[in-house]
């Protein structure tokens, strides 16, 4: 040991030092040119000051106590670690000597657990002491009660374990990108829907479980109603809750519109209309179509109606009003005029005037053609006629049957056939004739 003094160095030791080798409460303090205390041993509160003197993180400088090291710098970094020429751990955190955790650096920034040891790492929050928990062992992160990870090698999970569910607010949009083009809805781990795209950039709404429905729900004013349903055990058959507005209708399997009490029903086939119970099945005589105050305007139809009944002798299926041509079916010539008629099914009634009849000096039967072919034949027919210069007035008339139409007299107490011989060339005869037979 040798001390000398400057410009030759104080204290030169070969060997090793003690100071203080009878733990006197004697403190030990080495000053630098700027601060009294660079290094100062309190004796008495066996602590370690560098750059202070007085203990507590207010003062600024750093001290050792008890294996903790506490350090204050104002106004710059209190503690710097510098890992040297290659990457690797900078800091190992030990309980009982057993690493608990390590941080690491690299050139590309901070690891933490870089050894990949089955260690968690966990931020407790004010009431929630698994805040922020990497599962190292599960391979997940925990946030709260949100869990990011693997379900499989290649599912990633995310997963809410609250029962107050999961709440995605954000400011912009939220975008689901599924490059596999199915996004999976599932209750307990079973699958019971599926959104995903299909052939031609499709979208497809699946209900997965079978025969379980689609339902399309709301709020109308303060109730809860189902405004469509889709029944997947009736071959997705749609009930609308109420009306439907639509530009146009095609259906190709069949039509049922209805309520509680039944509506109709257009067949599959696209030939018949029904009138159908709620349940959809035909039921005989229950529904008028349109109502005193709430009638329809034209019926335009190319079949029958059937009225009080459905056999053929119920059958309405013919409805005109037309002129037609007259032609004189016996010798002579005649001039028909404002011929018309109205026939109703089968049921024809016919106008006309005839005049200028020629042969009025003939015996021949008179007899006209019909508008349509007679139906029943040997068979009189209603008449009712205004005759100016006729010998008698016309009583009756017969269709015969050669489906030509008679007109008869009542000549002394005996009925017989209007003859060309009863009427008169001048003065001119004239008939206003109408008549009513069955046709075809």
């Amino acid at each position: 040991m040798a001390l000398t003094t400057a410009p030759v160095e104080l204290v030169s030791l070969d060997g090793s030092v003690t100071i203080n080798d009878s733990s006197a409460d004697v403190d030990f303090r080495v000053e630098s040119d700027g601060n009294q205390h660079m290094l100062f041993v309190d004796a008495g509160n066996d602590r370690v000051h560098i750059g202070k003197s007085t203990s507590g993180l207010a003062n600024q400088g750093v001290e050792f106590e008890d294996g903790q090291i506490k350090g204050t710098a104002t106004n710059q970094t209190v503690q710097f670690l510098n890992r040297a020429s290659s990457a690797g751990t900078i800091l190992d955190l030990r309980l009982d000597n057993t690493t608990k955790g390590e941080i690491a650096v690299e050139s590309t920034g901070l690891v933490i657990n870089e050894a990949s040891a089955d260690l968690d790492f966990r931020i407790e929050s004010d009431s929630n002491a698994n805040m922020f928990l990497v599962d190292a062992g599960n391979e997940r992160v925990q946030i709260a009660n949100l869990l990011l990870g693997e379900i499989t090698g290649s599912t990633d999970i995310i997963q809410s374990t609250s029962s107050d569910g999961l709440l995605l607010d954000v400011a912009g949009d939220i975008i689901l990108d599924a490059d596999g083009a199915d996004i999976l809805l599932k209750d307990g781990g079973t699958q019971f829907g599926k959104i995903g795209k299909g052939g031609g950039s499709d979208l497809i709404i699946d209900a997965s479980i079978a025969d379980k429905d689609i339902f399309l729900m709301g709020t109308d004013g303060s109730s809860a109603i189902t405004a469509l349903t889709l029944d997947m055990s009736n071959a997705g058959a749609a009930t609308f809750n109420d009306s439907v507005t639509a530009s146009a209708v095609t259906s190709t399997g069949g039509m049922f519109s209805g309520g509680s009490n039944g509506g109709i029903r257009i067949h599959s086939g696209g030939a018949k209309f029904f009138n159908v119970t709620a349940a959809n099945a035909a039921q005989d005589a229950t529904m008028d179509i349109g109502a005193a105050d709430a009638r329809f305007k034209d019926l335009y139809l190319s079949g029958g109606v059937f009225l009080g009944g459905t056999g053929s002798a119920n059958q309405l299926d013919d409805y005109e009003e037309g002129n037609w041509t007259p032609t004189i079916q016996s010798t002579g010539t005649a001039t028909f005029s404002n011929a018309s008629y109205t026939k109703v099914g089968r049921l024809v009634t016919a106008h006309c005037i005839i005049s200028s009849i020629s042969n009025t000096s003939s015996t021949n039967t008179f007899a006209i053609s019909l508008p349509f072919s007679a139906g029943l034949t040997d068979r009189a027919t209603t008449i009712g006629s205004i005759t100016s210069y006729v010998a008698e007035d016309i009583e009756g008339g017969y269709v015969a049957s050669s489906g030509v139409l008679y007109l008869y007299i009542n000549s002394t107490g005996a009925y017989r056939p209007l003859k060309h011989s009863d009427f008169q060339a001048s003065p001119a005869s004239a008939i206003y004739l109408a008549f009513t037979y069955m046709a075809t």
